[in-house]
């Protein structure tokens, strides 16, 4: 499944370390990319448009409780037009 594109803003106030489970992200911003490992952990990737006209990509890790454990954002790539 393609990464949704989601405003910067929404990610930060939604997703929140050791707070936000997968359920609370996935009822605040739809579903997207996303990788499960055997261990139970699951990283997920949202695309976010940024000011410079490049792609952001945000990228939430999950225990395997279901609990975000950590987050990574940053400009990937540029957008043609």
């Amino acid at each position: 499944q393609a990464s949704k594109n989601v405003p910067y803003a929404t990610l930060e106030q939604v997703v929140q370390v050791g707070n936000s489970t997968r359920g609370q992200v996935r009822a605040a911003l739809g579903e997207s990319t996303s990788i499960r490992f055997d261990s139970g952990t699951e990283v997920w990737m949202y695309t976010y448009p940024t000011a410079s006209g490049a792609q952001g990509e945000y990228v939430i890790l999950f225990g395997g409780d279901g609990v975000v454990r950590k987050v990574r954002s940053g400009a990937v790539y540029r957008l043609e037009k």
